[in-house]
């Protein structure tokens, strides 16, 4: 059937009329796809009864029309029977008289019956864009109502990716309504774009945000969330601890960037502006990977002062110093910033939060559930071939016994070597002729009827006086006194110190009483 000729085909046998619109389709494509429609019709193989005659006209096509009922948000169709009577009466509406539906409800028929014939339907009008997600919502409801959801709703997820980056951007203005649609219509790609965008904007949910959200996809959305702060935790301590590179150039600068840097980053950790901010450290980690001059810099640009106490030839070196350090730590948060999503910064501009959040198929519900289905049957494949399998084993083995032959002893040439050796201490010999339940072993256990913790933690082991590895007096080297250790050794002895030996360090030693400063005055 020619797609053109949509919605009035030549050989159509089916009039519908959904005031002004009519269609003219064929009976086995409403029957196969719709089960409101098959009752309506009849299976589209069946000679056709004599209720539905009633409804047919001159050519043998049914005459469907579109009408209102209380319980159908969309109406229902039913079949035309031709009036016994005129209603060409003067003041009075007719008798037939069918009232123009909206534009709404004909734009949804006109998409189910697009879907039924594998053509594209029309869900963006020239409003704004939450209309695609308005639109999906009404032919959902309207292929439940006629009971084509299973024919429908997979086309509707394709039909959606078709939209490509117009679709990823309306997911990313209502994640919660499109994660709700996604997992109506079991689409993988809205779900996951959904979820994506969900936990990247977890600090800005609201209470009705969380109330929106089924508990299914917000135990996934709570799950992947507490997972990405443990992420970002464990990075902001891998810059925190991360070594400074080259050793051999390491200098007194190089320390005091390291630790201008860690105040920096500490008092951001404090200030809450990396996980714990509100857009989830989006700015921070950012501003990490783009180093330089994006954050902390050594002179403030705008009050033209140095924020560290050096000098102003020393700033040059302290910059540089600097730059070291940012781009050693920017590719600790490169997984951070890695965009999971099918959304496109480069179109529509980069999101204030982050789209790292990895959604595996054991994210995905009904994913999740086919795998458990397919275990479930697998084991009660396996449970009905296990006792076959046990019967044939056990049958096998009988055979096995009743067929079993005498192991001839096993002939050596020479015999084998005999070792006498003796016994350890707290074990008895034993002859080959004894059998080794006789022979008692003596076993050393601790005595631990004082030990309270014994049903909690293993205690850290406690110094046995009494234990035969400690070293006897006699046998521990003799300790030189105390005179002959400090014989060599210049002291300082400091009456009021209760006769305490003081030795000057020679790392740092006592400078002389002209000296005041490491620096010439002059």
């Amino acid at each position: 059937m020619p797609v053109l000729d949509f919605p009035n085909y030549v050989d159509g046998d089916v009039k519908l009329t959904i005031h002004p619109d009519v269609y003219r389709l064929h009976l086995n494509v409403l029957s196969t796809h719709s089960k409101v429609l098959r009752s309506l019709l009849g299976p589209p193989n069946e000679i056709n009864p004599l209720q539905h005659i009633q409804g047919m006209d001159h050519q043998g096509a049914y005459n469907l029309n579109l009408i209102g009922e209380a319980a159908h948000k969309f109406g229902v169709f039913q079949l035309q029977v031709p009036q016994q009577f005129t209603s060409e009466a003067r003041g009075f509406r007719a008798v037939d008289y069918i009232p123009v539906w909206p534009v709404r409800t004909r734009r949804c028929w006109e998409n189910i019956f697009k879907m039924f014939y594998l053509l594209p339907p029309f869900l963006h009008d020239d409003g704004p864009t939450r209309n695609i997600l308005d639109n999906s919502w009404r032919v959902v409801e309207l292929a439940t109502d006629i009971e084509a959801d299973d024919f429908i709703l997979p086309l509707l997820g394709a039909a959606l990716e078709g939209y490509g980056q117009e679709l990823y951007r309306c997911i990313s203005d209502d994640p919660i309504g499109w994660v709700n649609l996604g997992l109506r219509i079991k689409s993988v790609i809205v779900y996951q774009e959904s979820v994506i965008h969900i936990v990247g904007r977890w600090h800005y949910l609201t209470d009705e945000g969380h109330a929106l959200l089924s508990d299914p996809i917000r135990e996934i959305c709570q799950r992947k969330y507490r997972d990405l702060q443990f992420d970002k935790q464990m990075t902001d301590t891998s810059i925190l601890n991360h070594p400074v590179d080259d050793p051999q150039n390491r200098d007194v600068y190089t320390w005091m960037a390291k630790a201008f840097y860690r105040q920096w980053l500490c008092n951001s950790i404090a200030d809450h502006k990396t996980y714990r901010s509100l857009d989830g450290g989006a700015a921070f980690y950012r501003a990490i990977n783009a180093g330089g001059n994006a954050y902390l810099q050594v002179v403030d640009l705008e009050a033209h002062l140095v924020l560290l106490p050096i000098e102003q030839d020393e700033v040059a070196v302290m910059e540089h110093r600097l730059g070291q350090i940012k781009d050693a730590v920017k590719h600790l948060v490169a997984y951070l910033l890695e965009n999971r999503s099918r959304f496109n910064p480069g179109v529509w501009g980069e999101l204030h939060y982050l789209t790292c959040c990895e959604v595996t198929q054991r994210d995905i519900p009904w994913l999740t559930d086919r795998a458990a289905q397919e275990e479930v049957a697998l084991l009660q494949t396996m449970n009905n071939a296990l006792p076959a399998l046990y019967m044939d084993n056990l049958q096998f083995e009988n055979r096995n016994v009743q067929t079993s032959q005498i192991i001839p002893p096993i002939v050596t040439e020479r015999p084998l070597p005999s070792y006498s050796t003796k016994s350890p201490e707290g074990y008895h010999d034993c002859t080959p002729t004894q059998a080794r339940s006789d022979v008692t072993s003596v076993v050393h256990e601790p005595d631990l009827s004082d030990d309270i913790s014994v049903n909690s933690f293993i205690s850290p082991p406690l110094w046995d006086e009494d234990d035969s590895t400690a070293h006897t007096e006699s046998e521990l080297p003799a300790v030189p006194a105390v005179e002959s250790l400090t014989a060599g050794c210049p002291q300082n002895w400091d009456e009021g110190d209760n006769g305490l030996v003081t030795y000057p360090s020679p790392i740092f030693m006592q400078s002389p009483d002209d000296v005041k400063g490491h620096r010439d005055d002059t």
